[in-house]
């Protein structure tokens, strides 16, 4: 059964680490206010427990709202969520091209032939947004010289590299890391 109002509790919303409008609304409580009158809970769904902050890539949760990166959005429509395109905004970024001091490589053609490193696929689909994004990013920079992801040799590196931990913090997080787990 399609879920409605009725049969929703809490709308979750879920936004990558950006500023956003859901966002703003939500730390004006202006979300509580307006949810607040049909008796459902608004909650965020990075500070909800793992079994549904886990739907942040996978969108199977009735009632989620979804405002960030596109990656994880078309991962989970190909892997068969039911989740709909309601609209899309535009946040510049800037992606950069890291080459060795000695390297020959000043420009987007010199590119052609080379090696370039891509994060590797992650447990699933839908979490492999790194890879994705890192893609998109050479593709757009291939493309600024008539040359496209063909014209180049992927090497691909472990998404989540074994980094020291400080023996001080031996629990914490390794430097670099980002996981929904500590």
């Amino acid at each position: 059964m399609p879920a409605t109002a009725e049969s929703v509790d809490t709308v979750w919303f879920t936004r990558c680490p950006v500023p956003t409008a859901s966002g703003l609304a939500y730390a004006l409580g202006r979300l509580a206010t307006r949810y607040a009158d049909l008796g459902v809970d608004v909650g965020i769904l990075q500070d909800a427990p793992l079994e549904i902050a886990r739907h942040h890539y996978d969108h199977d949760l009735v009632g989620l709202i979804r405002e960030g990166g596109n990656v994880p959005a078309i991962a989970a429509r190909a892997e068969g969520a039911r989740t709909r395109l309601v609209g899309l905004t535009w946040i510049d970024e800037g992606q950069s091209i890291m080459v060795r001091p000695d390297s020959a490589i000043t420009s987007p053609a010199a590119l052609r032939g080379a090696r370039i490193a891509v994060p590797g696929w992650a447990a699933t689909r839908d979490t492999s947004h790194a890879r994705a994004m890192a893609l998109h990013g050479f593709k757009g920079a291939l493309g600024l010289a008539g040359l496209t992801l063909d014209d180049v040799e992927f090497v691909e590196l472990p998404l989540d590299p074994v980094l020291p931990r400080a023996a001080s913090a031996p629990n914490a997080p390794r430097p670099g890391s980002a996981s929904w787990t500590s």
